[in-house]
């Protein structure tokens, strides 16, 4: 049984939706690279989760809100953003959501918004692999979240307090 239809049957059997195809290579490929908690930043491909992740993630954001996409599976964790919410600065987590109909990659914040990013992981993911293959090992914070802050910039998002 190859390793794309092992991923692909526990993401089926826990969540029940199949991995698109650019998704299920890229982790066939990087799996060793893959964390239990990509926000630790221990490994070079930081920031993209392992299954154990996407099932546990995606569940807590499913129970969490009740029109959370059943489409979208949570894949890895961006980093954090601002926002103002009633006057007051706070910093929310944002996590890399993955369309599993049309391989489009979003970002989702702990409140539930959802953003479009890419209209597909394999577009998206290949600047990443480019970006990382320039940059020596022995740099530290090597991350997905580092990579984002350089092509989206630090802008300060605000938020109407929902």
């Amino acid at each position: 049984m190859s390793k794309n239809l092992v991923c692909d049957d526990m993401i089926y059997n826990s969540l029940g939706v199949r991995l698109p195809e650019d998704y299920l290579n890229f982790i066939s490929n990087h799996f060793k690279d893959l964390d239990d908690d990509p926000a630790d930043h221990c490994c070079r491909k930081s920031g993209f989760g392992n299954l154990s992740f996407v099932i546990g993630t995606t569940q807590a954001f499913r129970n969490q809100f009740d029109n959370f996409p059943k489409k979208l599976v949570i894949i890895g964790y961006a980093g954090l953003k601002k926002v103002i919410i009633n006057h007051q600065e706070m910093e929310l987590d944002v996590f890399i959501g993955l369309d599993t109909e049309t391989s489009e990659v979003f970002f989702v914040d702990t409140f539930g918004k959802i953003e479009k990013v890419e209209n597909s992981f394999d577009m998206w993911v290949r600047n990443f692999i480019a970006w990382i293959k320039d940059r020596p090992i022995s740099e530290k914070r090597l991350s997905l979240s580092n990579f984002i802050k350089l092509i989206m910039g630090k802008k300060r998002v605000k938020n109407d307090g929902r």
